[in-house]
């Protein structure tokens, strides 16, 4: 079982056919740290498995965690494999108000099973910085 895609995104849209995934974010600007960003984002998890493990239960675990190492966000969310051919599962996770103390590198750590499978990476910066 892997992670071949995983984002922070603004938005998730799927229809019966297609996924969009809308506004993937690489940069947060503030204007000053401590803060607390009001944005609604979306931590989209694609999870591919064998179709011999349909029907098990799994746990996906998500931590964020800020270039010195202090957590800003924790999540859990147990899922059990369906039993079709395409052999994905699709998970959401919704996130709002995240809390940031630092400026600079920041990442989102995957866990399934407890095992890290994909790492999700983006800068906070100061608003003033580069102009935008």
């Amino acid at each position: 079982m892997e992670i071949p895609l995983a984002a922070l995104v603004d938005r998730v849209e799927e229809t019966d056919t297609q996924l969009n995934l809308i506004g993937i974010v690489g940069l947060i600007r503030v204007d000053v740290v401590p803060t607390i960003v009001e944005r609604d984002m979306k931590l989209f998890i694609r999870v591919r498995f064998d179709p011999s493990e349909a029907g098990k239960k799994h746990t996906i675990r998500i931590q964020g965690l800020d270039s010195r190492g202090t957590v800003f966000l924790t999540g859990t969310e147990e899922f059990r494999l369906p039993e079709r051919d395409d052999a994905f599962q699709d998970i959401t996770f919704n996130i709002k108000r995240l809390q940031f103390h630092r400026y600079g590198k920041h990442m989102i750590e995957v866990f399934l099973d407890e095992k890290r499978k994909q790492v999700v990476q983006f800068l906070v910066e100061e608003s003033s910085r580069g102009g935008a």
